[in-house]
């Protein structure tokens, strides 16, 4: 009999790591608002969330997609049945869980049956549907026998569990709380509240987005052409922070939206044409598809299925008439068009859409047609679409603000202190911007060949500093003076070129397009500041320089890095995924680069395609390095899925590392996320209108009471408000200080 052989046993799930301590650099203390709100509770005797489950059926029991009629259903049953409630307020996420704050629903199961007002069934008696009898209004009454005028639903309401509120009131006292025995309990807390939010901006008629808020309001259209516009909103959500539970609120969301309005002048900028005849009607249909229309010959909203096969002249429906006979009731069968249809019946002269496909917004087996110029899209329907490069300059010019008078109105509007639950929760939001301190780190240092080291010049974002070195002498050209700032992302020659400063002497040049006078350059390298300039001019002029001089593919500058002493060589491994527009199918593209030397200038990228919409990367099983430790940098992570960071695309590296087979070949990794999406902004304290300073580092106040994380403000911000990455140190088996890390990171922002 064979002895049983030990399982293994399954490795230990990794967690992000714990801050080690803070930064000593940054001499340069600056004060900051952000948009953080502190948020206050009145302690009292435990007191909890109560948890529902909610399914929603048809009577039939067929289940429900509670995503597009789940919010009307329970807004009708929270009315309808308030008695039945104990007038119980509670908030619905839009799915399937429900919350109540403090006391509970009269019973744990409790089963309702809502009616709502069917309107693609119910007609008014002026609105015949297409395909009835002769006389609309008798049409109106008959059909009303076969068709229900209202929509049946099933809702039953179970108890799933409850929640400390204490869970989510810990996280008042930040750092100092023992917040995390039970992180899940924490997020539960926090959800809850944050369905609070969405469930106050739904009762005021928004457009939600997950924790994104948009209000039908015009003044916060952006059109941005072929029939998009851009909605402007405001996020909001509670964070768990040092210093306590803060709701983050920002003035900053915006979503793309059809246009509202009529059907034909959307379909005329969506294809970019002047006339409805050069519409190409197929990709109207794909484009037209699941939205919402408004008939004003009937003033119902419809959902679109698709066109009709011809034109409205010669597309034909069956229709009941009454016989001419002795009024005996029978009925016949004859085909009319639709635009006949309405010129009978409603004495409408369609002449706008004769000569066009009509919208069906039937079902297959019984389409329901209705003429191009009698439809008009209704508002907050989102573009899913792609959108082209003009639109989104358009878009990211006209989304570009100065937000903080907007997001204080953002929450004066939002009336949070009012709300019945959060006040129920004994929550309430103060209403001024928290503030926090912030160190400015000074730029790193180039070195040029060796030869010269000098500071970056760090401006407005819009200074150039061209390096070079002779043989026999130095030269230094700044490009700094009016006529090198770059206006509109163009450069101007026509006026003085520049200044030279030779052995100590000063020469100007004279006024010709010349842009250096001539003289032998063995080594080079340009630092670009400015987001919006233009340089592709200059950059292939030095290329083809370089490349006649034989000086490319080596390195001519480099920047000082502040390494520790642990680890002199490091190579810095980045990793993204790009993904399609929503509803495109396109493949992701996953994306790899690692350094190639010491200086870290020059990088090796892998490319390649993957599962549409996986953010994890797959297959990261290749060989990296023989001798050096590594420091990763993940982006477009959430936070959310470091688990999956941690545990998946973590552990394939360090398979592939195994996979190698040298016994003495165990790097030290660093791992860090750096994230772009999300919503922290950073003012200055003394009301300056500027953006915060490049080098602008925060890691207190409202940094996580935990983990390692931090905000870097790394380069000047040109237009609209400075966005900081936010850094996450998931693993650090390097070693790296604060102090250290950080400047590694500033550096690196430089390369």
């Amino acid at each position: 009999m064979e002895a049983s052989k030990d399982v293994a046993s399954p490795p230990a799930k990794r967690v992000p790591m714990e801050r080690r301590g803070y930064a000593s650099i940054g001499e340069n203390k600056i004060q900051l608002l952000t948009n953080h709100f502190k948020v206050r509770k009145v302690l009292r005797a435990m007191e909890w969330f109560y948890h529902y489950s909610v399914s929603i059926t048809y009577e039939d029991g067929t289940i429900v997609d509670p995503r597009n009629v789940g919010r009307r259903i329970m807004k009708n049953l929270q009315e309808e049945f308030i008695t039945e409630l104990n007038g119980k307020e509670f908030a619905y996420d839009g799915d399937k869980n429900l919350y109540t704050v403090c006391e509970p629903l009269p019973r744990a199961k409790l089963e309702f049956r809502v009616v709502l007002l069917n309107p693609m069934s119910i007609r008014k008696l002026e609105s015949a549907d297409l395909g009835g009898d002769d006389n609309p209004k008798e049409s109106v009454k008959k059909r009303s026998r076969g068709f229900s005028r209202f929509k049946t639903y099933k809702v039953a309401i179970n108890l799933v569990g409850v929640i400390p509120i204490d869970a989510a009131a810990t996280a008042l006292r930040g750092q100092d709380s023992n917040l995390y025995q039970d992180p899940e309990l924490f997020q539960k807390a926090v959800r809850v509240l944050n369905v609070i939010l969405q469930q106050n901006a739904a009762k005021r008629g928004c457009f939600l987005v997950h924790q994104s808020f948009f209000h039908n309001e015009p003044k916060n259209f952006m059109d941005i052409g072929g029939g998009v516009v851009g909605c402007r909103g405001f996020h909001s959500s509670f964070r768990a922070t040092q210093g306590g539970l803060s709701l983050n609120i920002a003035d900053v969301s915006t979503t793309l939206l059809v246009k509202p309005g009529s059907v034909m002048d959307f379909l005329l900028g969506n294809q970019r044409v002047k006339y409805p005849n050069l519409i190409k009607w197929d990709k109207a249909e794909e484009a037209l598809k699941n939205l919402r229309i408004k008939a004003t010959h009937s003033n119902l909203e419809y959902k679109i299925t698709g066109l009709s096969t011809y034109i409205c002249y010669n597309q034909m429906f069956p229709m009941k008439q009454k016989t001419a006979t002795d009024g005996d009731g029978k009925t016949e069968t004859k085909l009319i068009s639709v635009f006949d249809y309405f010129l009978r019946h409603y004495e409408l002269d369609l002449k706008g859409s004769k000569e066009f496909p009509c919208i069906n917004v039937g079902k297959p087996e019984r389409p329901i047609y209705i003429p191009i110029e009698l439809c008009s899209l209704v508002s907050l329907q989102r573009y899913t679409g792609t959108l082209s490069n003009i639109q989104k300059a358009s878009l990211a010019e006209k989304s570009r603000l100065k937000p903080p008078e907007q997001m204080r109105a953002a929450l004066n509007s939002s009336n949070y202190n009012a709300d019945p639950l959060l006040l129920s929760s004994r929550i309430s939001i103060n209403e001024e911007f928290t503030r926090v301190q912030g160190r400015i780190l000074a730029p790193p240092m180039v070195i040029v060949n060796g030869l010269f080291s000098k500071r970056l010049r760090v401006g407005n974002g819009k200074r150039v500093v061209l390096f070079c070195s002779h043989p026999s002498k130095l030269l230094q050209l700044t490009v700094g003076n009016d006529n090198f700032i770059p206006r509109n992302g163009r450069w101007n020659f026509n006026k003085r070129v520049c200044h030279h400063v030779v052995g100590g002497y000063e020469t100007q040049a004279i006024p010709t397009r010349t842009f250096l006078n001539p003289i032998k350059i063995e080594s080079w390298a340009v630092v670009n500041f400015s987001t919006s300039c233009d340089l592709q001019n200059l950059c292939q002029d030095l290329i083809s320089c370089g490349r006649k001089k034989g000086m490319l593919g080596g390195d001519n500058f480099r920047l000082s890095f502040g390494m520790p002493a642990a680890a002199h060589q490091t190579l810095i491994v980045g990793m993204d995924v790009s993904h399609g527009s929503t509803h495109s199918g396109f493949p992701s593209i996953a994306a790899v680069v690692n350094s190639q030397s010491s200086s870290m200038y020059r990088y090796h990228a892998a490319v390649r395609i993957q599962t549409p919409k996986q953010e994890m990367i797959e297959s990261l099983f290749q060989k990296v390095s023989d001798t050096k430790d590594n420091g990763i940098f993940r982006d477009g992570v959430s936070e959310s899925q470091f688990n999956q960071v941690l545990n998946i695309e973590f552990n394939q590296i360090i398979e592939a590392c195994k996979f190698l087979g040298a016994d003495n070949w165990s790097p030290k990794f660093m791992l860090i996320v750096a994230q772009k999406n999300h919503h922290t902004k950073f003012f200055q304290a003394d009301d300056s209108p500027d953006n915060v300073p490049p080098g602008t580092v925060v890691e207190h106040t409202i940094c996580h009471p935990k983990y390692n994380d931090f905000y870097m403000c790394a380069h000047a911000g040109v237009n609209g408000t400075t966005r900081p990455t936010h850094y996450h140190v998931l693993v650090d088996e390097i070693g790296y200080c604060p102090t250290d890390l950080q400047e590694l990171v500033h550096c690196l922002s430089y390369a």
